[in-house]
C-alpha cells in the first residue's frame, strides 16, 4: 500500500470536489510470477473461457483441487460428481467435524485435565458446559466418562463409526478368556507407567490433528466417492503444511506401533491363553515384543491374522516413517511431491512421494490410530471401578446441537 501525503491528499480533493475522507490511498501489487494479467470481465463471460487464461488455479481446504487443471474446468464439480447422491451427508459431517476439531476438543482437553488437578468443582462445570447434563458423582465415573467422550470424539473422523467393534469384542473376549493374563498386560503397562505415557502421546497427537484438520479436511470428499472413479494423485490440497503434518506422521506411526503390542499380546491371550505374542517359532514376550524394531513387527502382526493383521499391517510403512523423519525430507513446491532419503547397508536411496498422497498417509494413520485407542483406555481403566448406575454414560450430541437451538430460536 502506497502511503499518500497531505499534498497527495489535497491535491486529489482540489480535482475531485470530494472530502478527505473519502480518499483511497492507491495500492501496490507484487508482480506475480508466471501468471497474465487480464481485463476483468464479469463471472458469466469468464465461465465461458478466455484465450489469455492458460490454467486456471482455485484454492479451497474443504474440496480437493483437480490438476492439472484444463481451461474452462471447475475441479469443484469433479468432487460434486464423484460424491453422487452423498453431497448432503459430506457436507453435514464436514461442519460436524470443523466444529469437533475447533470446539470440542478445546473443552474434552480442558476436562481432562481438571480430572488430572483434582479439580472437581471446576469439572462440573465444564461437563455441565458441555454435554448438558449434570456430571456424575463419583470420581471413577467422571474419569470414564471423560473417555469414553474421547473415544466418541475420535468416532466423528473415522470412515466407519463402528469401526471400534472388533476391538472392543476382543479385549472382553481376553476377560472371558482368561482374566489372570489380562492383569498380566495390564501391570506390564501400569508398572512402567507406560499407559499414562501412551495416553499422553495420544492427547498431543489428537492437539495436533485439531490445529492441522482444515489443511487434511478436505481428503474427507474421498469417503464419499466411487473408489473405481478416481485415482487420488490427479488432485492436490491446497494448504501445504508438511512440517507440520510431518511431526504428526511420525508421531501417529511411533505411537500406533506401540499400541499393536498390546494388541498382540490381547490375541495370544486368545488363542494361547497366555499374555505373549505368537510369532512363526515360539513366542515373544511382551517385552520381547515391546522392543521390537518396528519395521518387523509387521510380519509378526501379519501371521496373527484378523482382526490384528487388517488393523495395524497396512498402515505400518517403515519406509516412509524412516526417510521422512529426517531433516532432509522436504516438500518440493516445483512438483508438489515430497522428497525424502534412506540410508542403510546398501547406500542412500531417494523417493519421491506426491504431496496428496503423504497427506492421505498422514490421513490414514490419525484415524486409524483412533480405531485402536481403545486398547489404550482399556488398560488405563481396567483397574477402575465400574459405573455404579446403568444410566452413567455420556454423548457428544449435545454440543453439536446447540448451535441448532439457536438457530431455531425466535
Amino acid at each position: 500500500m502506497i502511503v499518500p501525503n497531505a499534498d497527495d491528499i489535497q491535491r486529489w480533493v482540489k480535482d475531485t470536489k470530494l472530502p478527505e475522507e473519502a480518499y483511497v490511498p492507491e495500492a501496490n501489487y507484487t508482480k506475480l510470477v508466471n501468471a497474465t494479467w487480464i481485463t476483468y470481465k464479469s463471472k458469466d463471460e469468464l465461465s465461458e473461457g478466455d484465450d489469455q487464461i492458460e490454467n486456471v488455479e482455485i484454492l479451497d481446504d474443504t474440496f480437493l483441487v483437480a490438476i492439472p487443471k484444463p481451461r474452462h474446468f471447475s475441479p469443484f464439480l469433479l468432487a460434486f460428481s464423484l460424491m453422487e447422491k452423498h453431497i448432503e451427508e459430506f457436507q453435514s459431517m464436514n461442519q460436524i467435524r470443523r466444529k469437533a476439531a475447533a470446539d470440542l476438543w478445546p473443552a474434552l482437553e480442558q476436562l481432562r485435565l481438571h480430572s488430572q488437578r483434582r479439580q472437581w468443582v471446576l469439572f462440573d462445570k465444564q461437563f455441565q458446559s458441555t454435554f448438558k447434563r449434570r456430571a456424575p458423582d463419583g470420581i471413577a465415573d467422571k474419569r470414564r466418562l471423560i473417555y469414553e467422550a474421547f473415544e466418541q470424539y475420535g468416532r466423528l473422523f473415522c470412515k466407519k463409526e463402528s469401526a471400534q467393534s472388533e476391538v472392543y469384542e476382543h479385549t472382553s473376549k481376553a476377560e472371558n478368556r482368561s482374566s489372570t493374563e489380562v492383569r498380566r498386560l495390564v501391570d506390564y503397562y501400569k508398572s512402567q507407567n507406560k499407559d499414562f505415557a501412551l495416553d499422553a502421546q495420544l492427547i498431543d497427537i489428537r492437539r495436533k490433528w485439531a490445529k492441522l484438520f482444515s489443511s487434511l479436511a478436505a481428503l474427507y470428499t474421498t469417503h464419499y466417492w466411487d473408489a473405481s472413479r478416481y485415482r487420488l494423485d490427479g488432485f492436490t490440497l491446497a494448504q501445504k503444511r508438511f512440517d507440520d503434518l510431518k511431526m504428526l506422521y511420525v508421531d501417529s506411526f511411533e505411537t500406533f506401533c506401540r499400541i499393536s503390542v498390546i494388541a498382540a499380546t490381547v490375541e495370544g491371550i486368545n488363542s494361547l491363553g497366555r499374555a505373549v505374542v505368537p510369532k512363526s517359532r515360539g513366542e515373544f514376550t511382551i517385552g520381547e515384543f515391546d522392543v521390537l524394531r518396528n519395521g518387523n513387527k509387521p510380519d509378526v502382526l501379519r501371521r496373527l491374522g484378523s482382526p490384528v493383521a487388517e488393523l495395524f499391517v497396512p498402515y505400518i510403512d517403515h519406509r516412509l516413517r524412516n526417510g521422512i523423519g529426517h531433516n532432509s525430507a522436504h516438500y518440493d513446491v516445483t512438483n508438489d511431491k515430497v522428497r525424502y532419503w534412506v540410508e542403510n547397508e546398501r547406500g542412500r536411496t531417494e523417493y519421491e512421494l506426491p504431496y496428496i498422497l503423504f497427506c492421505e498417509k498422514v490421513f490414514s494413520i490419525y484415524l486409524q490410530l483412533e480405531v485402536v485407542s481403545h486398547y489404550v483406555n482399556w488398560i488405563l481403566l481396567f483397574y477402575v471401578a465400574k459405573p455404579t448406575a446403568s444410566d452413567l454414560g455420556v454423548s457428544i450430541l449435545p454440543f453439536f446441537q446447540q448451535d441448532e437451538h439457536a438457530q431455531s430460536a425466535p
